[in-house]
């Protein structure tokens, strides 16, 4: 294990090859990416690189992207794509909002380079992804584990980068979100998987600033993979 000088709650993890069968369920029905579109197949190497951010609910996914996005906002060699969700825009969240016919129309006419499901909702990332790709960026979003397996075969370059915190934390961090009832988030807690492994590693457990600091310490290192 390999840990950033001075951040010792962020550690370069080397996956084991057999790894992705733990992380993901390659080829389920509600995770996918364009190669039927575009006739891809196996891996699809692209000049840029993607950093995929995952992690269990609670975990401060959101704040950890948007610190970063806000940092890394002048710097050309990242891109960070907006997620299309299939529900109401809310103030705790920077995405665009579809409903969905709209989303499910969007898919058909091959508008996205990935989609997958979770929670009763429908994610998606545009095409664009593919043309930042291409220009040599890294491609910085918030994804569910199963997708990770399917951008591996498309993109040359894919470091996973694992935000976590302990249950209790992750539990009051929802709560005072407001978005949904206690059953709700008692279910989203049971439904953390923990066979979610990472490249990186942050345990996003101090303040905010400390966790922007160390989530910009890893997309640094994979943008110079």
């Amino acid at each position: 294990m390999i840990v950033f000088d001075g951040l010792a709650d962020v550690a370069l993890r080397p996956l084991a090859k057999s790894a992705g069968s733990q992380m993901v369920r390659a080829g389920s029905d509600d995770v996918a990416t364009n190669e039927r579109e575009t006739g891809r197949t196996g891996t699809d190497s692209k000049s840029g690189s993607i950093a995929l951010i995952v992690g269990p609910s609670g975990s401060g996914k959101d704040a950890l992207l948007a610190g970063a996005r806000k940092q890394l906002a002048d710097d050309p060699r990242f891109y960070f794509p907006k997620r299309v969700v299939s529900r109401t825009a809310h103030a705790s969240e920077d995405f665009v909002s579809m409903t969905v016919d709209e989303f499910n129309a969007a898919k058909a006419a091959g508008a996205f380079s990935v989609t997958w499901s979770a929670h009763d909702l429908s994610y998606g990332i545009t095409k664009e992804l593919d043309t930042q790709a291409e220009e040599g960026r890294t491609c910085v979003f918030n994804t569910s584990r199963r997708v990770v397996d399917r951008v591996k075969r498309r993109f040359g370059s894919v470091t996973t980068i694992l935000i976590t915190a302990p249950p209790e934390v992750r539990a009051d961090r929802l709560a005072k979100r407001g978005r949904e009832s206690t059953d709700a988030i008692r279910l989203r807690l049971e439904r953390a998987g923990d066979d979610v492994q990472g490249d990186v590693a942050i345990n996003n457990v101090g303040s905010v600033e400390a966790g922007v600091s160390q989530l910009i310490a890893a997309l640094l290192a994979a943008s110079s993979r």
